[in-house]
């Protein structure tokens, strides 16, 4: 039984260190900014047009509202400022 328990000891210990080994290789600052500067995120959102913006909550283009409005994203319609509607 001391001989399995030293066994399961030693393995869980060598794991443990293979483990924080490889992620210490992924916290090195020097990698983190090559990947930075190399790779660019492009969202994944169509173009829509002049006088419309992409609304996420709609999941469909949105027509930009004038001064003083803004675009309910429940209904997708323009309300004043300030209406109370959410």
């Amino acid at each position: 039984m001391k001989d399995f328990l030293f066994a399961l000891f030693i393995i869980f210990l060598s794991s443990t260190l293979i483990i924080s080994c490889t992620k210490s290789n992924l916290n090195n600052p020097q990698t983190t900014q090559n990947l930075n500067s190399t790779k660019k995120v492009i969202p994944d959102v169509p173009y829509c047009g002049i006088g419309y913006h992409w609304d996420f909550y709609l999941g469909k283009c949105a027509q930009n509202c004038p001064t003083g409005y803004h675009n309910d994203s429940i209904t997708g319609a323009c309300v004043i400022n300030g209406s109370g509607v959410v």
